[in-house]
């Protein structure tokens, strides 16, 4: 959190205190709600558009992109994944076999009855009274 609050000290040298402890605490409180960049911007890119009126709102998304990877570094320094978890997966996936596995009804189970209905007889009765 200290290299967010630096971020923010070097991109707005000039923000007012009650501005910065608003952005800091959110940054602090709520790392977990926000899953991409944009979320945070729009948390808090009106606060520091607030802080510095020369800045574009390209600027301000810059800043906040530069906020979200501080937030969700690992220790190592990489990047998180989702949910701050990364898989390797060990060979390709095929979805298309996915998919046709998945379409074929498993009817394999034990539990399923089966009837041969090709031995039905239908039998009418008339009454030609």
């Amino acid at each position: 959190m200290s290299q967010c609050r630096e971020l923010i000290s070097e991109a707005f040298p000039h923000i007012d205190h009650e501005i910065s402890d608003y952005v800091n605490s959110m940054l602090d409180d709520g790392q977990e709600d926000f899953e991409t960049s944009d979320d945070l911007f729009d948390a808090i890119g009106v606060m520091l558009q607030q802080a510095d009126e020369s800045k574009t709102e390209d600027d301000i998304k810059e800043i906040c992109d530069r906020l979200f990877s501080l937030l969700h570094q690992t220790s190592n320094g990489s990047s998180a994944g989702v949910n701050g978890h990364r898989k390797v997966l060990d060979a390709p996936l095929q979805m298309s076999k996915l998919a046709e596995e998945m379409a074929q009804p498993e009817d394999t189970s034990i539990w399923l009855a089966r009837r041969d209905n090709s031995s039905v007889s239908l039998v009418f009765f008339c009454n030609l009274r």
